[in-house]
């Protein structure tokens, strides 16, 4: 079972037809949060997707401090490339929902 990242339309807390299924989390998601190096108070917005079995909801104001939590958590993953490239696609999600006035969902399938 997956951890699907999707765009969705700003109110939705469940994918829709107009969501877009932008990736999905696998076992990278282990090695960022399990045991993590990252400190659960520095990077709040960051371990609500802890729960690989529950869906986590980013909209407005949270994406921009997601994306600057999501800055400092890649210089901790130095040779985690299945991590490392996880984290950036995510950083790159959350800017293009900023962009396009959508929410992230991260949706446990």
């Amino acid at each position: 079972m997956p951890l699907d990242v999707w765009l969705v339309q700003i109110g939705r807390k469940l994918p829709g037809p107009t969501s877009e299924l932008v990736f999905r989390f696998g076992a990278e998601h282990d090695t960022i949060f399990y045991p993590s190096p990252l400190e659960r108070t520095t990077f709040p917005l960051l371990f609500r997707m802890e729960d690989y079995y529950a869906d986590a909801l980013y909209e407005g104001e949270e994406l921009p401090r997601l994306t600057l939590e999501l800055d400092q958590a890649l210089l901790e993953f130095e040779g985690e490339e299945a991590a490392l490239s996880s984290l950036h696609r995510l950083r790159d999600v959350c800017l293009q929902a900023v962009r396009e006035g959508k929410s992230v969902l991260l949706y446990a399938d």
